[in-house]
């Protein structure tokens, strides 16, 4: 009987032993993953360097030109972009609010018209403080 237990304890501590490994490779897989997504994410300055020219030559966001641009940009990573700058690559904002503490910028990505003649927009709004880009936003005006 005493054999027996023993044995079963060392299967045992073997199936253990094999269930530490296995959870200790997903937990490493795991968090590899997550640092490679972040790794992915393109700083948003590098971004607006490649999208210049054609969202200059989408000024009123008609020719849809500007929407693929607009995702990008929202899952990017900000880094020092000023209001200078994002005018510089991007043009001329649509619209500018001012409040005490930010400045907010709306280019439109889609704009056209509906059924009943009302006009539609989709945009990306950026949020600045002290003239620094710090948050980017969604804007549309969607009647329904």
């Amino acid at each position: 009987m005493l054999n027996h237990l023993k044995k079963h304890n060392k299967k045992r501590g073997i199936f253990l032993t094999i269930k530490h490994i296995l959870f200790s490779f997903l937990v490493f897989v795991t968090i590899t993953s997550t640092g490679q997504e972040t790794k992915k994410s393109k700083l948003f300055s590098k971004i607006i360097e490649e999208v210049s020219v054609k969202w200059k030559a989408d000024s009123l966001g008609q020719q849809n030109l500007r929407s693929k641009y607009s995702k990008k940009l929202r899952k990017s990573t900000i880094d020092n972009i000023t209001t200078d700058s994002l005018v510089k690559y991007l043009g001329n904002p649509n619209a500018v609010w001012h409040s005490d503490e930010d400045t907010a910028y709306l280019y439109y990505t889609y704009s056209g018209t509906l059924q009943l003649g009302k006009k539609y927009y989709e945009g990306i709004i950026f949020y600045f403080r002290n003239r620094t880009l710090y948050r980017i936003g969604y804007s549309d005006n969607d009647p329904s």
